[in-house]
């Protein structure tokens, strides 16, 4: 949640307004977080087809959908366990 119907995308940062014709836009209050269906591009872009979710069911069901990027040292530490292992097994 960025502002008052303004919404951050989890997946590439791209800021999302509530559409004008979501139920979610007239209700007095923001949800925290909100799953969309459709984008719209306009001057500005708009969620359509949007449900109010809880933070924790993204949490629980994001690995679906988002992958959690490692570090450098830690592809680095991975890769050293995978060739470790590779010459431990021949």
């Amino acid at each position: 949640l960025k502002g008052v119907g303004e919404y951050v995308s989890l997946l590439n940062a791209i800021p999302c307004n509530l559409h004008p014709s979501s139920a979610l836009f007239g209700l007095g209050f923001t949800p925290d977080f909100v799953c969309y269906h459709e984008l719209v591009l306009t001057s500005k872009e708009y969620m359509k087809c949007t449900t109010a979710v809880d933070g924790h069911w993204l949490a629980e069901l994001g690995s679906i959908f988002f992958s959690i990027k490692e570090s450098y040292a830690d592809r680095i530490a991975k890769r050293k366990r995978d060739e470790f292992y590779e010459q431990s097994m021949t």
